[in-house]
């Protein structure tokens, strides 16, 4: 039986990976956000790009990627916030 981690996000980041979302929950892309300016809202926007938006023949990225034969199980994606200049 595979083992899955659960996913994490540092502050002001943003993370997407196949795993868990906590104890007990079945494996699958889980979206991240660390906190200090990474919110809710910015995981939602990554969720919606991947498996929200239908971008070809009424299929979105995920499925798409899956039908072409990419495992999806071992899809990683790390966005960190810029650093602002005063």
């Amino acid at each position: 039986m595979k083992r899955y981690r659960t996913v994490h996000a540092k502050p002001g980041e943003l993370k997407v990976a196949y795993g868990i979302a906590g104890a007990g929950e079945r494996p699958d892309v889980v979206y991240a956000y660390g906190g200090e300016g990474a919110c809710k809202a910015d995981g939602y926007i990554l969720g919606q790009a991947l498996e929200g938006v239908k971008i070809l023949d009424g299929k979105t990225l995920r499925q798409l990627l899956e039908e072409r034969g990419y495992d999806i199980r071992t899809l990683r994606v790390s966005v960190k916030q810029a650093v602002k200049e005063p």
